[in-house]
């Protein structure tokens, strides 16, 4: 009885896309990486784009990351805070303390008094989650100039007539 070879089936976009989305978030956020590994060629691999501008990979990305939630997200991120603590005389009255730290956008939480000082912990803006969350929210709308890349070569830098006389050169060279 002779039995029939199974075709293997290749896997479709959505498959391979998710396999992307996979390998993206195991790396740290290399999607050209993942791509290669996914087997993509180097063309594709070379211009991304053409994956995470793809309606398919739009949709997996309305799936796993809704729009909605990234939103709210970004809003924490943008209100984020951190507890900071300060260690000041137990000389300097309370009310004192509170109105510098509101004067500093801050938030008091409370006052320990302990040996002759007094530790204060209050609520500061996060400002490093404050600044990437506005940095990607400028980047994601577009806001920003796009990137302006200056190429350096041996040539870059050479008046007019030194270009004139090295194209002479090389005529030159090439005409023997």
């Amino acid at each position: 009885m002779r039995m029939k070879a199974k075709k293997l089936s290749k896997p479709t976009v959505a498959e391979k896309h998710k396999r992307v989305v996979k390998r993206v978030i195991e790396n740290g956020g290399n999607v050209t990486k993942a791509m290669r590994e996914e087997g993509y060629s180097e063309a594709y691999v070379h211009n991304p784009q053409k994956l995470t501008g793809s309606k398919s990979f739009k949709e997996l990305m309305d799936e796993f990351l809704p729009e909605d939630e990234l939103v709210q997200v970004h809003k924490n991120l943008l209100k984020s805070k951190r507890v900071e603590k300060l260690v000041v005389s137990d000389k300097i009255p309370d009310d004192s303390i509170a109105e510098t730290i509101r004067e500093a956008n801050c938030t008091l939480k409370k006052i320990y008094k302990f040996m002759g000082e007094k530790t204060v912990l209050y609520w500061a803006p996060n400002d490093k989650s404050r600044t990437d969350a506005l940095d990607l929210a400028y980047r994601l709308r577009g806001s920003y100039s796009p990137e302006k890349h200056v190429v350096e070569t041996k040539i870059s830098n050479l008046s007019d007539e030194e270009l004139d006389q090295l194209i002479e050169e090389e005529t030159k060279k090439i005409a023997k």
